[in-house]
Formats: structure tokens, sequence, C-alpha cells
């Protein structure tokens, strides 16, 4: 029987293949003295491998081109090869981001929720009461910054929330939630400080104890006084994802994409923790007094 025709035989691969497996499995000596000889022909196999497909490619467009019949069919095969190669990038590149992007709003958005159920426990723990008539009364303004991701659309309907609901000295919100909601932004805190984390794990990086350290102080640092959303935070979350060594690059595309779903979690947080604060302050500060009636700016001391 002609040897070329038995090597090439499926049924030989199949038993070649079963051998190597036995052999490592039961004759681990043989298998290492094999070992030499196996890397020595992968060796070959491997510097003869760019050649032969090289060659390959030539003759096959040569052969296509030098046929009359065949010539006419390069262009539009040419085409339809870059379209074919072109395709299935797009949509392995698509679908892992698609995936990886759900991924992250999925748990950005679990995380918000507990974030949140923090914040209003602190908050009934300040102001007590029958736990879902208090916290239900928060719900206007809260379903307000959610819809319309604007903490600032929210602040009037807040401010008379606290004093009419909550029996909070106006002074209190008046002068702590409109600079909380610029300077004490914990829904932003918590995004980049998730978003780094996230990203360490699809780059596969083991994080130290200092690099959490560091992404903790420059979430609070930068995160606390941030300036808008979606690819807008990329300057400040860039020294951040810079310090453990992450690139900025898929952080754009993250941010870029997902803003519009995770922005509304982001500024209920804000408002949320602001709300929290003021109640909590106004509820240990009740040593602020009452406006007096001959007190400067009082309507009585005007009168007079």
């Amino acid at each position: 029987m002609n040897l070329k025709r038995i090597l090439m035989d499926p049924k030989t691969v199949l038993v070649s293949v079963a051998g190597g497996f036995l052999i490592g499995l039961f004759a681990k000596p043989v298998g290492l003295a094999l070992y030499p000889v196996g890397s020595l022909y992968i060796a070959f196999l491997s510097m003869c491998l760019l050649p032969i497909l090289i060659t390959a490619i030539v003759i096959g467009i040569a052969g296509l081109l030098r046929d009359d019949n065949t010539r006419p069919l390069f262009k539009p095969m040419a085409g339809l090869y870059a379209i074919g190669l072109v395709l299935p990038c797009v949509v392995g590149i698509g679908t892992a981001v698609l995936l990886a992007l759900t991924k992250f709003v999925i748990a950005f958005y679990v995380g918000g929720v507990i974030l949140m159920a923090v914040y209003l426990l602190v908050f009934w723990l300040a102001v007590r009461g029958p736990i879902v008539a208090t916290l239900a009364k928060l719900t206007n303004p809260n379903v307000l910054a959610f819809m319309t991701n604007n903490p600032i659309v929210a602040l009037p309907s807040t401010l008379d929330t606290l004093e009419r609901d909550y029996g909070v000295d106006r002074r209190v919100p008046d002068l702590v939630i409109p600079f909380g909601i610029f300077a004490n932004q914990h829904g932003a805190v918590f995004l980049l400080s998730f978003l780094t984390v996230f990203l360490a794990q699809i780059y596969v990086i083991d994080l130290a104890l200092q690099d959490y350290l560091v992404i903790a102080i420059g979430s609070i640092v930068a995160g606390a006084t941030a300036v808008g959303g979606g690819a807008v935070l990329i300057p400040t979350v860039a020294p951040i994802l810079g310090a453990v060594g992450l690139p900025v690059s898929l952080a754009l595309v993250v941010l870029a994409t997902t803003d519009n779903i995770i922005g509304p979690v982001r500024t209920v947080l804000t408002l949320q923790a602001n709300v929290t604060l003021t109640v909590v302050t106004a509820r240990r500060g009740k040593e602020m007094p009452a406006a007096s009636p001959l007190q400067p700016g009082s309507r009585q001391a005007e009168a007079e």
C-alpha cells in the first residue's frame, strides 16, 4: 500500500492521537523520551508552514488570473473575501463588547441599589416612623431626578419635600443640597471606583491592596467634584486608570455607550446621599435656633 496514502488517511491521524494520549497517560517515561523528537518535528513544521501557505496563496491567485473563464471572477471574489473576513470580526468584537457592557450595566445597577438601600436606611434611622410610608415621600424627587438625569431639576421638589414632609429646617437643605450635588457626588465616586475595578477584571489585572487604596482615594478626590457624565469623565478617570496600569481606550467606550443607562442611577445616588446627609445634619443639629423675631432679616425686624 502507498505510504503517502496511509499517512494521509484520517484513521492514521485518529490512531496517532489515541496513541499519544495513551502513552502520556500510562507510559510517561516513553512520552518523555519521545518529547525531543516531537519538539524537533513541530519546530520544522512551524518553520515550513509560512512558506507553504504563501506558495499556496500565490499559486491559487495566479491560476485564477491565468484562466480566461475565472479571471473576471477575481474582483468580486476578492471583495466578498474581504467582507467575509471583516464580518465575523465585527460580529465577534461587537458581541463581546455588548456582553461586557451588559454585565457592566447590570452589576452597576445592583451596586447602585445596594448603595441606595444604605442611604435610605440611614435616612430612616434619622427620621423614624413607619418605614414604607416614611420613605415613600421621597419618591417624587428621586423619580424626577432619575427620569431627567439631572439633580438640579429635582432640587425644588427635594427642598419642599424635606421641609413639608419631614419638618427639616429649610435653612439646612438650602445650604447643603445645592452645594452637595456639585461637590459631594456620591454617584460619580461610585461610578469611577466601579469602572476601574471592572476594567481591571476585563484586562485580567490582579489588583493588590495598594491598588485598591489608590482607586478609593482617586475616586473620592476626582469623583466628588466630577463634571458631566459619559465620555466627559475620561479626563477625570484617566489618572486613576493610569495609576493601576489600565488603558483609557476601553473606558471611553464603556462610558460613552452606557451613560444614558447608568447616568440616572448616578444622579439619584448623588441626590439621595445629600438628602440623607441633610436630614442627619438637621436631626443632629436641632441646636440651630429658630429665626428670632428681631433677628436682622426677619419680617418683624424689617417691619420695625
